[in-house]
């Protein structure tokens, strides 16, 4: 009796010696197919992170240029005003304010400012134009158009930086 189990215990103990073996084998294979996955994900975090980043830096500096332009936009509306003849005076100045308003508009523009210029006639576009209120017109043509320009509006990159203020011609 004790013959025959001995024979079975051999047999245990050489399976479970090459059971072992085997998954030694094949363990460091998954290993390396692991870290290899989490070296992929992390780069691939890494590189999501460094895009973000450059993203965030472009939109950081575009919010410091839309203060400082919103800061110098009336100082643009007064020369604009100040070189339109008035009823003094017919004549428009085209000295040293001239020279001022082109430098200054210029600056702007370089860093991104375009203005909107609604023409009397066109369609009203809520995302650049703010009615201001409506006007009675006689021609049909003008109804729910622009029939007066107060102010014009800007943009900076394509964002809407200040509406241009109009008037809408009712029947």
């Amino acid at each position: 009796m004790n013959n025959s189990t001995a024979p079975k215990e051999e047999n245990l103990v050489q399976d479970s010696s090459q059971t072992p073996s085997a998954e030694k084998q094949v363990e460091p294979q998954a290993e390396h197919l692991d870290w290899k996955d989490k070296y992929l994900r992390i780069y691939a975090e890494f590189e999501n992170y460094k895009k973000r980043i450059a993203r965030q830096q472009v939109d950081w500096l575009q919010m410091a240029n839309e203060e400082i332009i919103s800061a110098l936009l009336p100082t643009l509306e007064n020369f604009e005003l100040a070189l339109q003849p008035n009823e003094k005076n017919q004549q428009v100045p085209k000295s040293g304010i001239q020279i001022i308003y082109d430098k200054l508009f210029a600056s702007l523009q370089q860093k991104g400012l375009t203005p909107i210029k609604p023409e009397v006639g066109d369609d009203f576009d809520y995302m650049h134009h703010e009615a201001l209120t409506k006007m009675k017109v006689e021609d049909e043509k003008l109804n729910g158009k622009i029939t007066e320009v107060v102010t014009k509006g800007y943009l900076l990159h394509n964002k809407v930086l200040k509406p241009a203020k109009i008037i809408i011609g009712t029947l």
